[in-house]
């Protein structure tokens, strides 16, 4: 939705400011996108006040009920981190990784 132009973003959404609310321990201003057709779906977005950071977003239908979420659960920004960090939690033993290939279509 976001990967073009705010021009074009705009043209297919009435944006607007919905509040603050909290997502993972942190402040974040709530922005509500209301498709301006029946052809998309609506959109709730909630970005850290601090840094930007996107910290949820959420898909909502025609009658802007919740209908899928992406969310932080817990969040630490700055201070480094550690490689032990980035690992796992689960056992990848024996996992494969397989790439479909792309083929552009006309």
């Amino acid at each position: 939705m976001l990967s073009g132009s705010p021009e074009q973003v705009l043209r297919s959404y009435l944006v607007e400011s919905v509040g603050l609310d909290r997502v993972a321990g942190r402040e974040c201003q709530q922005w509500l996108f209301r498709p301006r057709d029946a052809l998309r779906h609506g959109y709730r977005l909630c970005a850290d006040m601090a840094s930007g950071l996107l910290l949820r977003a959420q898909t909502l239908d025609a009658q802007h009920r919740l209908i899928g979420q992406v969310s932080c659960t817990e969040l630490r920004i700055g201070g480094g981190v550690s490689r032990d960090d980035l690992k796992p939690r689960w056992n990848t033993d024996g996992w494969t990784v397989r790439e479909s290939q792309v083929v552009p279509i006309d």
